[in-house]
């Protein structure tokens, strides 16, 4: 039902300019009158005329698609889905992999500025270590 209205909407010679909108919302009405008549599953004792997965199986066919959505549109339908994903999840790994170099190279420029930071410390402690020894080795001389 929820299909029906979805697609109404979008055939409804009202909302949609396509030329063949009315021909088309109204194909669209008679499968939903035969669904209703017939019921999603077919008839006890009938085979579905969409297979054996039913009518939520597949996608709808190119005549009861809006012009902006016809079948390449699913993806279980599109050729190319498997090499898009691909492509999505090759895109994603190189970003993850960009972010991750950029952190690394950042965690080591501060791990080499606090190792700088430390060497300076340790450096002017022996400085003020040399000059208390030197303070103290001249008020022995005095």
């Amino acid at each position: 039902k929820k299909a029906y209205k979805r697609t109404a909407l979008a055939w409804h010679p009202d909302k949609c300019d396509h030329p063949e909108a009315t021909a088309k919302f109204q194909r669209v009405g008679e499968a939903y009158e035969l669904l209703k008549q017939v019921g999603p599953r077919g008839a006890p004792g009938q085979a579905s005329n969409q297979g054996q997965g039913g009518w939520r199986s597949h996608a709808p066919p190119a005549a009861w698609c809006p012009p902006e959505r016809s079948n390449n549109s699913y993806p279980h339908n599109h050729e190319n889905f498997r090499r898009q994903e691909e492509e999505r999840a090759a895109e994603r790994a190189r970003q993850v992999q960009a972010a991750f170099a950029a952190a690394q190279a950042a965690f080591a420029a501060a791990f080499q500025q606090q190792i700088a930071r430390e060497q300076e410390r340790a450096q002017a402690a022996q400085r003020e270590w040399a000059r208390e020894q030197a303070r103290e080795q001249q008020r022995e001389w005095e």
